[in-house]
């Protein structure tokens, strides 16, 4: 029940759907029956589908000669750069879920091995681990660690110019 109004339960799957419902949340019928505010529905069951991991595609791996000549002639100076724009974006609080992805894909940017997840499943459990944290902190540590970083940039600045 909706606090202190009425509710509406569908004619077709008995669903009961709040006062302002113009269709069933669950059929998709726009024909309801009014309940007065003193009725207390039983709790329904929320439906949720069984978990499954995301599928992929069958991997074919390059040759180990072919990945152990870029590693020593092209991935090992790659993967510096990357590790270097990484830390670059960790320092960031908005491009770090985008420096855990990179953390993650360093095997594959050093030796193009191809294994799953994909850079973007990569990318979105980094976003997911950064809102946690986020979450996670206190209101103090929320407010005082964008302040921190941004009194480090300008401390910086100021020292440069001068």
């Amino acid at each position: 029940m909706i606090a202190g109004g009425y509710t509406k339960k569908c004619l077709y799957c008995g669903r009961i759907n709040s006062a302002s419902a113009l269709a069933c949340a669950g059929c998709g019928a726009s024909e309801f029956e009014l309940l007065p505010p003193t009725y207390f529905p039983p709790a329904q069951q929320a439906v949720v589908p069984p978990y499954s991991p995301p599928r992929y595609a069958p991997v074919v791996q390059l040759s180990p000669a072919i990945r152990f000549l870029y590693f020593f002639f092209i991935g090992f100076f790659v993967v510096v750069y990357w590790l270097l724009f990484a830390t670059l974006f960790l320092v960031t609080i908005v491009a770090q879920p985008l420096a855990m992805a990179m953390y993650r894909a360093v095997p594959i940017v050093a030796t193009l091995s191809r294994t799953p997840p994909p850079l973007g499943v990569a990318m979105s459990a980094g976003w997911r681990e950064s809102v946690e944290r986020y979450r996670a902190a206190p209101t103090w540590g929320r407010v005082l660690a964008p302040l921190v970083f941004v009194g480090c940039l300008v401390a910086l600045v100021m020292l440069t110019r001068g």
